[in-house]
This record gives C-alpha cells, sequence and structure tokens, in this order.
C-alpha cells in the first residue's frame, strides 16, 4: 500500500479479478482481444507496484477515449523511419528506428515499441526507437522493465502534455516526462506469489517477469505524479505544500489547482525542469511527435492544433549488456553493488536502506498475495464502467 493510502478506507481485490476486467473492458470498446489482454496486464502492474497514480484509476478514461473515436482500437504500429528503400519497407538498417503508434492505446503502442528496441538489440547490441502518433502509456518503468525480462538493461520515457513552467515562469510549458531505468542482476526469475512464473501479459501476468533483485527507477520529473493531485482532490484532501503552484507560481494546498491556472513543482527546482525539457526534445523532434506545450494548445484550441492530442511522443531503448560485461560477471557486479548501499551506514530511526525498486517489489509480492487494495471511489468508478459497457464487473 502507497504510503499516503495509511489510514485511508480501502478494499482487497484480487489481482487477477482487476487484470480480466481491464481486458474486458477494453475488448468492449473494440481493442483486439490480445493488445486488450496486454494493456490490461501493463496497466494493473502498476497497481501491483503501488503506483496507483498509474492503474485502474485511468481505466474508464482510456476506454471512454477509444469508444467515443477518440483512439484507435484497432492501430498498425509501425516502423516509419530507419529503414531500407522501398521495396524492403519496415527492415532496419540500424539500431535506431522511428515508429508510429497510428493513435492506438499508449499501452499498446509502447509494447510494441520496446519489443522493437529489443529486437535491434539483439542484432545490433543496442536498440533505440523514437515513437510517435502514441497516447498515454501508463507507467514508463513497465515498459523498462520488459527489457529486463528479455535478458537486457531498458529505458524508456514518454513526453506529456505540458504541466511544468519554465524555472521562474507560471505558464505550463514542459511536460512531467517521466523516465525510467532497469538493470538486470541475472538472478533467477522471479515467481509470482502464486507460484506461476509470468511468460506474456497477454495471457494475464501482471509480475513475476521481472528479476527478483533487479533494480529499476521511474519517476515523474514533477515533485508527485499529475494523478496524485487527482486522488487527493477525490478525497476532499488538500496537498502537501511543494507539490504545485498557483497562476502566480507561489506553492499552493489546492488539490485543483492546475484547473485554476496552476503547474506541478518540478522536482529539483530548475535540475528538473532542464531534465524534462532535454527529455522532451530527444523523444518529440527525433519521432516527429508533438512537443508538451503543442499536446496542452490542442486542448484549448482544437481548431488550430488538430493534429497535436493524439500525438505523444515515447523514447525506448534495450541494451544488450552481455556485449561489454559476460553475464556472470555483471550481474554479481550489480548486486555487490546493491547490497554494499542497503548494507551502508543508516541515521538514527532508519530501519533499512533500499536501492531502487525494492519497496515495489516487495509490494507487488505482498498484493500477489493478498490482493489489491483500492479506494472505495476507484471502484465506483469500475462499478459505473462495467454499466455503461453492459459487462460484469466481475471484482
Amino acid at each position: 500500500m502507497p504510503v499516503d493510502t495509511v489510514g485511508i478506507q480501502t478494499v482487497s481485490v484480487p489481482v487477477a479479478a482487476v487484470v480480466d476486467f481491464a481486458r474486458r473492458a477494453f475488448a468492449a470498446v473494440g481493442v483486439p482481444e490480445e493488445d486488450a489482454a496486454r494493456a490490461g496486464a501493463a496497466l494493473v502492474d502498476a497497481d501491483v507496484q503501488g503506483i496507483s497514480t498509474h492503474g485502474v484509476k485511468n481505466l474508464s478514461g482510456y476506454v471512454r477515449a477509444v469508444r467515443d473515436g477518440k483512439v484507435n482500437p484497432r492501430p498498425e504500429v509501425r516502423v516509419t523511419g530507419g529503414t531500407v528503400p522501398s521495396g524492403e519497407a519496415g527492415k532496419p538498417t540500424s539500431a535506431m528506428v522511428k515508429m508510429s503508434g497510428d493513435n492506438g492505446l499508449g499501452h499498446v503502442a509502447a509494447g510494441r515499441g520496446m519489443e522493437t528496441a529489443i529486437d535491434l538489440a539483439r542484432e545490433y547490441g543496442v536498440g533505440c526507437v523514437f515513437m510517435a502518433q502514441s497516447n498515454h502509456y501508463g507507467a514508463s518503468g513497465y515498459w523498462a522493465r520488459l527489457a529486463v525480462r528479455a535478458g537486457m538493461a531498458g529505458f524508456a520515457v514518454t513526453n506529456a502534455m505540458a504541466s511544468i513552467a519554465p524555472w521562474g515562469g507560471t505558464a505550463p510549458m514542459i511536460g512531467n516526462n517521466p523516465p525510467a531505468w532497469a538493470i538486470p542482476t541475472f538472478d533467477d526469475l522471479a515467481v509470482g506469489a502464486a507460484g506461476n512464473a509470468a511468460a506474456d501479459p497477454a495471457e494475464g501476468a501482471v509480475i513475476g517477469y521481472d528479476m527478483p533483485d533487479s533494480i529499476y527507477l521511474d519517476m515523474a520529473l514533477s515533485v508527485v505524479a499529475g494523478n496524485r493531485l487527482d486522488i487527493y482532490a477525490r478525497r476532499g484532501l488538500p496537498i502537501p505544500s511543494g507539490w504545485a503552484l498557483d497562476k502566480d507560481g507561489e506553492p499552493s494546498t489546492d488539490a485543483r489547482v492546475r484547473a485554476k491556472g496552476g503547474t506541478f513543482a518540478p522536482v529539483a527546482e530548475y535540475k528538473g525542469y532542464g531534465l524534462a525539457l532535454l527529455l522532451s526534445l530527444f523523444t518529440s523532434v527525433l519521432s516527429g511527435g508533438a512537443f508538451d506545450d503543442e499536446q496542452l494548445n490542442a486542448t484549448r484550441q482544437p481548431d488550430k492544433w488538430p493534429s497535436s492530442a493524439t500525438n505523444r511522443s515515447h523514447w525506448f531503448m534495450a541494451f544488450d549488456v552481455t556485449r561489454l560485461v559476460p553475464r556472470e560477471e555483471f550481474g554479481q557486479r550489480v548486486r555487490e553493488i546493491a547490497e554494499r548501499i542497503r548494507s551502508s551506514d543508516r541515521k538514527a530511526g532508519v530501519d533499512r536502506l533500499h536501492v531502487p525498486g525494492d519497496m515495489e517489489r516487495e509490494r507487488a509480492r505482498r498484493q500477489l498475495s493478498e490482493g489489491l487494495s483500492y479506494e472505495p471511489f476507484i471502484l465506483e468508478d469500475l462499478k459505473a464502467l462495467a454499466e455503461l459497457l453492459g459487462i460484469p464487473l466481475g471484482l
């Protein structure tokens, strides 16, 4: 359970039931069965790891976007650049390619993007994919960890609708553009608490493909993910000072401050702003996608910016680390470094030290065994979605 749900009423639901409902909800609006299963597994993985901001809380929005014709349920996700001339179109000629998500679900497009990066890394040692014409893909960490499943290190980042002001400014110009890195230790493959090792997300696996001691970091470049403010608004609670700024650039505790012209506070002040900007320049310009403020402008002036709303960009990389360091040596060194950090001196009052991914992995194992903890408003949203689609809730 995330730290900020302590003291909040929750209901426990079996993981498999939530994955199945997400799959059925996507399928009900025309998403092909395999894509629906993969998108559902990716979405619920965020909840399994305690990243509730990117879990099924958002399922209704994704499904409604497909139903309303804003997102393509059957995209032709394809390579569009970095290939040989026509006649052999689609065959990469280098480790770096450009792809189109064809305005499909971000979870579907991202899966194929990272799979392409992994395939390129198998051939070239490193694979790099820039993807445009996509949509919100959930948590970046899921896509970076797909490379770990393939025995590689992974990187994933997406640009996002502008929500951060330039340092010292007040207007949202940059997204909170969350990067994620994942590095394998080549320990035994994890096995889910129920005893089944994950093989294919389309088969309903949520976790388990990840290495038990792999190290991964997934972070928004705002102090907290934007959906965290929405959760506080749904609870009727103020947000801690420092999470967001009002329209004048001053700290605010209003959970609805973004709707009133405010912005998210960048992590590490000007450093977070600068990192978010650079990541989006790589991601949007090299993919041919919309920059962060162009996505925002499209929601405010759709006639002026008609193509930007569905032109989110992603950047995926996979690294076959064994091209440079033998597998056993690499894994042993990573594990030794991680253990030195965990066992290093602690300040008073601190029980344990962690490396990135430790807490998420422990949370995942617990929730796979005990069930996912959801606040009542999330279950109410899922019930309303089931009624809208005419499918059983089954939770």
